[in-house]
């Protein structure tokens, strides 16, 4: 008898078990906080040293028929903190990216098997009894190739890992997908269904300015928005079931709010009372900690699901979670001795100049329109004092022109800000991870090429380029 089952363990971490086959995808079962900010809610429901312990042992007994599938480097889809626990010897793949950042990365850990999934169209890697495919999700401006879609396909069952990549796919990409599909019994379709960045929680000028009704409204809007495009990808690939997932997450600065606010649980449930158009998609009821069978779509739930809704699960998570320190920081980082005032001035200049280099190269020189000449700032609230860069320029010596409004502004405390400069935290840290506040002019346009720009610098700068005097401080 066949054995083919989907287990959901948390966020957008399955395993995939095919008979003696096994693929594990993203998997993020610590209790370690991904991008300073989020914690997986639920959590992983398999102990982590369980999780650990079996792999090895499982790996060692059947090395060819265990792999590690990550989508991309995020730390909510590759843990360091439990990967590094595992064999070296262990099977990995990821999608031939046009950079080496997740490759090193996973090869910094010790992993001497590392396997690429082509990229390039009309192309396919096999393991086992799964052929996996990789589309690079540079289709928008605003998304780049340190993200792909993953296609895994068996001569019984497909399983779309769409991980983040939540809007409209190209033609190609679907042609693709369905191409490779075919003769599949049953399709699956798994997408990202949660906002992965602080828009528009922490926007004060546009939550300040609107009720609390209006504020409900325009993140759910938003959120439909993301769901409705998944949808429609899983639709034009003629799915027969979505699952929710890429979105079981809380971000703690939320919670330490005053009073907390309340965030999207992307449940089947929760999910069912937007509106949206599902066209001939159903949407599958598991949630994490079920196990589907992909022959008969049958939900195994195990008696915490069964037996208490996973949303009330997961508001007694939450209560605890409330209870955690507020400071992410070791202790050193709020201490005025670390660094001086001057020197973390400097160091932030430093820093906004490095960046300058950055979008100047990324651009050859010549940058577009929609930040040519704009302003990015960077305020330290809790000694009112700021860095600012003119876009393409430099950085503007003295206090700035009260005329010279940025066109973005972030708003960190000063234990954020050299936890910055050192490379303790990223950019990432404090605009997905709700750890910043931020300021926008116009405050209706999005600067998605400004953010894209400080995304991809915030993780250069960590690697490489954090000088070494200011390494030392970590």
């Amino acid at each position: 008898m066949n054995n083919f089952k989907l287990h959901f363990l948390n966020h957008t971490s399955f395993l995939i078990e095919h008979n003696e086959w096994l693929l594990l995808l993203d998997p993020w079962p610590s209790s370690s906080l991904s991008f300073d900010g989020w914690v997986s809610n639920p959590p992983c429901f398999m102990n982590e040293e369980l999780l650990v312990a079996f792999i090895n042992n499982y790996s060692s007994v059947n090395n060819k028929n265990f792999a590690i599938l990550i989508s991309h480097g995020h730390d909510d889809h590759c843990d360091n903190n439990f990967l590094k626990k595992l064999s070296p010897e262990i099977n990995f793949f990821i999608p031939k990216y046009n950079n080496i950042g997740v490759i090193k990365r996973i090869s910094s850990l010790g992993f001497k098997n590392i396997n690429q999934i082509s990229s390039s169209p009309n192309t396919t890697t096999q393991f086992g009894p799964f052929k996996l495919t990789a589309s690079l999700a540079n289709f928008r401006e605003d998304y780049n190739d340190d993200n792909a879609v993953v296609g895994i396909f068996t001569d019984d069952y497909s399983f779309i890992h769409a991980n983040d990549c939540s809007v409209p796919f190209p033609k190609a990409i679907l042609d693709e997908l369905r191409s490779n599909a075919q003769g599949a019994k049953i399709k699956y379709f798994a997408s990202q269904t949660n906002r992965a960045n602080c828009w528009p929680y922490q926007y004060p000028q546009i939550r300040n300015n609107l009720s609390e009704t209006e504020f409900e409204k325009l993140v759910l809007d938003s959120i439909k928005k993301t769901i409705q495009s998944a949808i429609t990808n899983a639709h034009h690939l003629n799915s027969d079931f979505f699952i929710s997932y890429g979105g079981y997450t809380a971000a703690l600065p939320l919670l330490h709010q005053n009073p907390p606010i309340s965030q999207f649980f992307p449940t089947p449930e929760n999910i069912k009372n937007l509106e949206l158009d599902w066209h001939n998609v159903s949407i599958s009821e598991v949630t994490p900690g079920d196990t589907i069978d992909t022959m008969s779509s049958n939900i195994q739930k195990p008696f915490w699901n069964r037996l208490s809704s996973l949303e009330k699960t997961s508001e007694k998570f939450l209560e605890r979670k409330k209870l955690m320190p507020e400071k992410i920081l070791p202790a050193k980082y709020y201490d005025k001795n670390m660094i001086s005032e001057n020197q973390l001035i400097d160091a932030l200049e430093s820093y906004m100049e490095k960046f300058n280099e950055f979008i100047l190269k990324s651009f050859d020189n010549s940058l577009p329109k929609e930040i040519d000449n704009k302003i990015f700032r960077i305020t330290m609230k809790d000694i009112k004092t700021s860095v600012t860069l003119v876009l393409g320029k430099g950085c503007i010596d003295g206090k700035p022109n009260p005329d010279d409004i940025p066109t973005k502004e972030m708003i960190i405390d000063v234990a954020e800000a050299r936890a910055l400069v050192t490379g303790k935290m990223n950019f990432e840290s404090f605009y997905v991870g709700f750890n910043g506040s931020f300021i926008r002019n116009p405050v209706d346009v999005h600067n998605r090429i400004l953010i894209w720009a400080l995304q991809k610098f915030a993780y250069i700068y960590q690697k490489r380029l954090v000088p070494d005097s200011l390494k030392e401080l970590m």
